[in-house]
């Protein structure tokens, strides 16, 4: 089934990974990010994160003009699949 092209600008979601990622495992930074086309990435000094802001097939649709909702980016352990589950509030 061919993906609705126009519906990709709809799937802006906002996820955050520990800034000490980039030199402990970068090749996971590297799996998560091969599934975003980032937008928007800001290194946050006063937690020791990087978020990130884009668009992905695993995002839900959002309406136009809502805020990016939050996304836990998620590797099962025994599969190593990645997938994005809605963050918590």
């Amino acid at each position: 089934m061919e993906k609705d092209k126009r519906s990709f600008v709809h799937r802006l979601g906002r996820f955050s990974i520990p800034g000490s990622m980039v030199y402990t495992n970068p090749d996971l930074i590297m799996k998560i990010l091969s599934r975003v086309v980032v937008t928007r990435a800001e290194y946050l000094l006063h937690d020791n994160r990087i978020e990130y802001i884009g668009y992905s097939w695993d995002f839900a649709e959002k309406e136009e003009y809502a805020e990016a909702p939050t996304y836990t980016a998620v590797i099962d352990d025994d599969s190593g699949d990645l997938r994005f589950d809605p963050a918590p509030y």
